[in-house]
């Protein structure tokens, strides 16, 4: 069996998130939100997540920190209220 070189994976420091301008990359949205790469793609298809930056007519797609932190703050908001009682 032939000897497979794999090429390491480097994610982006969880700290850019505190620069609002800072494009994310897929492998760290996907380490910042347990979320994987398919679900994200779900998501903003159903209009529940932010939406990509493309880069003219690059494949590559990026998405803005702030709108990211934004998602993840109101996500953890949505867990922490308290059911209402009927």
């Amino acid at each position: 069996m032939a000897d497979v070189i794999q090429k390491p994976v480097t994610l982006q420091p969880p700290e850019v998130l505190a620069v609002p301008n800072a494009q994310l990359k897929m492998r760290t949205l996907v380490a910042l939100t347990g979320r994987s790469r398919s679900t994200i793609y779900a998501l903003i298809g159903k209009g529940e997540f932010p939406s990509p930056l493309r880069d003219g007519g690059s494949r590559c797609s990026r998405w803005l920190a702030s709108d990211v932190s934004r998602w993840l703050d109101a996500r953890a908001k949505a867990g922490t209220q308290p059911a209402e009682v009927e």
